[in-house]
């Protein structure tokens, strides 16, 4: 994920968290709120409850590449939370969470030819 893509700011974090809406599955939550750039940027948060060191880098690099690949509406802060059930979960796991609550949410552009998302799971 480019680096104008992403949340690093607490400020930009914590404004997400309090003031933004949210979706759940059993994996991950999906906050998001109003953005002030032009594109919309990314925050994965993985605690130490999901695991070490080794299992949450693992799981943020997941998250990163699959909301790479997502064609998001433009405007929006999004924090990806990982659960602890994320660290048992394979990619195509998470990425089928990642693409039911972002369709949720509302922040995939729908094509206009198929009225269908942009974009499908991509398994690996």
């Amino acid at each position: 994920m480019e680096k104008y893509r992403r949340l690093k700011r607490s400020e930009d974090f914590r404004r997400v968290m309090s003031a933004g809406r949210g979706w759940s599955d059993h994996r991950l939550v999906i906050k998001k709120g109003a953005g002030g750039e032009a594109c919309s940027r990314v925050g994965i948060v993985a605690s130490k409850k999901v695991g070490g060191a080794v299992v949450r880098n693992l799981i943020r690099r997941r998250l990163k590449e699959i909301m790479r690949q997502l064609a998001i509406c433009p405007g929006y802060d999004i924090v990806v939370i990982a659960r602890q059930v994320a660290r048992k979960a394979s990619y195509e796991e998470l990425a089928q969470s990642v693409h039911k609550l972002t369709g949720r949410a509302g922040l995939v552009i729908k094509d206009e030819k198929s009225g269908s998302l942009a974009d499908k799971a991509v398994s690996k």
